[in-house]
């Protein structure tokens, strides 16, 4: 990384990061967010796309690549764009997903299977569930009745799964006006549930929210 940021001073390099966004389809309905707006299932690369796309060169130095969205498991191929980035990116080291974990039935079985292949080829899989409140604090934030609810039925196989495979697992909030009260709640919560915790504060650009 030191070698590299010299060097980029100097000449333009290759990246060494990316986060895909494969979809802006999403499960929930967020108040700081309107990405979910602009999901449209006929815009989203198919499968072979995404394969033409990684195959690039400029992809060679990937070490470090985040699926997002929208949601990454309203994609029934989830499972497929991770094992074409797993087999076209080389120097991956670590491959993450966020997800609202709002859809258990899918979301599960696809995580699952993504921390089985990644721990079979040796990389780095870390995944996040978004909480945005305790209770119906999140449900509000996230327009989805029984959120908070889903979205701990998601968290409790993550931990489960754990005790099996080794990879990266915890919590991610965003802080706006709406949740900024609810913060200590949220941090109390997590540490009971003896859960890594991450928090953003919200910000808007031209391809996020």
């Amino acid at each position: 990384d030191i070698v590299n940021s010299y060097v980029a001073r100097h000449r333009p390099i290759h990246p060494t990061v990316v986060i895909f966004h494969c979809t802006f389809v999403c499960d929930a309905r967020c108040e700081m967010c309107s990405n979910w707006k602009r999901g449209d299932r006929k815009s989203d690369m198919s499968l072979a796309e995404i394969d033409k796309l990684f195959a690039s060169g400029l992809w060679k130095h990937i070490e470090n690549a985040n699926i997002s969205g929208g949601e990454p498991t309203t994609r029934n191929d989830l499972v497929e764009i991770c094992e074409i980035m797993l087999d076209r990116l080389p120097r991956l080291r670590k491959l993450g997903i966020n997800t609202t974990g709002l859809t258990p039935h899918r979301g599960i079985p696809m995580l699952t299977k993504i921390v089985e292949m990644c721990h079979e080829r040796g990389v780095i899989f870390s995944t996040r569930v978004s909480i945005d409140g305790v209770a119906e604090m999140h449900n509000q934030v996230r327009r989805v009745k029984r959120g908070f609810e889903k979205a701990n039925e998601t968290i409790r196989a993550m931990k489960e799964l754990q005790k099996k495979y080794s990879f990266n697992f915890g919590i991610s909030t965003t802080l706006f006006h709406m949740n900024l009260d609810d913060a200590e709640n949220i941090l109390a919560w997590s540490k009971t549930e003896e859960l890594d915790t991450v928090f953003n504060m919200v910000r808007f650009t031209e391809p996020m929210l």
